[in-house]
This record gives structure tokens, C-alpha cells and sequence, in this order.
């Protein structure tokens, strides 16, 4: 999302980080154990505040990134979901690539199928993007269940060993990517 824009959903907005405000929700989602289950290691306080910055600069120099994801009925930041660029050294980058990540006590309640499908929508209709994907462990079940609600299917050929992952956690490094196109997302609105 473009600097000051925000996205509303039935239950959520999804909007920018305010560095003041949503500095302790972000850390927790950068540092939490089982949010952090399939990350090679957990963010410090300093490191989730540079974190937030660079999340600003993506924004400002590519129009979208990570946004933090609020309820509407009561405006608690319960998770961060959105769409970033991929760069073109990175495995099937160049591209665009789409993600979510929510405390625990919100887990189960489908906010980040409705979350991931604002931001499919926002990256065909306002980006006019052609393709967006997704991807994760190979083991993360519970993330390609959501990939697989909003549409989006498993791409053969496309599983990389990711190149961030650090030689102590080889049980992160395999990783599969799932891919919707504009074509099969406009085919889905229009038959949903």
C-alpha cells in the first residue's frame, strides 16, 4: 500500500506501521516462539525497531510492503500480512511475493485468509500486477493451507533451499513456492 492508503477488510484494517505505537506488537511478532517457528532465529527489540524502518523505506520506494493487520471493532494490531517485492537475485525473483504472520490467540480465526485476500485483491486491481507468490518451509502445513484458501497453487520446479538460512538450521532451509496469476484470481472472482 501506497504511503497513507490503508485496506479494510469485514473485520480487519490493514494499514501502516506507526513506529511510536506498534513497536511492542511488532516485536512480539518478530520474537515469539511460535510465530517464529519457521524462522532461523527471533528479532531482538533493536532489531524488530530497525526492522520497521526498513518496512518504511520498502514502502516508500516500492508503493507496498509489510503493514500491520488491526481489528476493526477495536483497533488492536493483532498481526502484519501484505505483499513485498522479491529482488531479482533471489530464488524465482524478480517478483512479487505475499505473507502474514499473527499472535497466537488470534491464530484459527481466519484472519490471514482474509487479510492475504485484501492484498491479493489490492495487488491485481490497484498494483496491476500479473503475478503474486508465496513461499515457505516446506514443512509450515498451516501456511500453504491459507496459500491454498486464497487460491493459490503449489508451483512445480520452484522449490529452492532458501538462501538466508543459516548452516545450523537445515530443518528451515528447503522451501516451496506457491503462485496465483491475475488470470486465475480474476477467474475466482468470477466464479465466487
Amino acid at each position: 500500500m501506497k504511503p497513507g492508503d490503508k485496506v479494510t477488510t469485514a473485520r480487519l484494517i490493514l494499514r501502516h506501521w506507526d513506529k511510536t505505537k506498534d513497536g511492542d506488537v511488532f516485536h512480539r511478532l518478530s520474537n515469539d516462539a511460535q510465530i517464529m517457528e519457521f524462522f532461523p532465529h527471533r528479532r531482538t527489540r533493536e532489531e524488530a525497531d530497525q526492522m520497521l524502518g526498513v518496512i518504511a523505506n520498502m514502502i516508500t520506494e516500492h508503493g507496498y510492503g509489510w503493514t500491520a493487520v488491526a481489528l476493526k471493532s477495536t483497533g488492536q494490531v493483532i498481526g502484519m500480512a501484505g505483499i513485498a517485492p522479491v529482488r531479482g537475485d533471489f530464488p524465482n525473483g524478480p517478483g512479487t511475493e505475499i505473507g502474514w504472520r499473527f499472535l497466537p490467540e488470534f491464530w484459527h480465526q481466519g484472519y490471514a485468509t482474509e487479510s492475504a485476500s485484501a492484498f491479493l485483491d489490492y495487488g491485481f486491481e490497484v498494483l496491476g500486477l500479473k503475478e503474486i507468490m508465496a513461499f515457505a518451509v516446506q514443512t509450515n502445513a498451516k501456511s500453504f493451507a491459507v496459500m491454498e484458501r486464497i487460491g493459490m497453487r503449489l508451483k512445480k520446479g520452484l522449490s529452492f533451499d532458501h538462501p538466508n538460512i543459516p548452516a545450523d538450521r537445515d530443518d528451515l532451509l528447503r522451501h516451496d513456492t506457491y503462485v496465483i496469476t491475475r488470470d486465475e484470481w480474476l477467474k475466482q472472482k468470477t466464479a465466487g
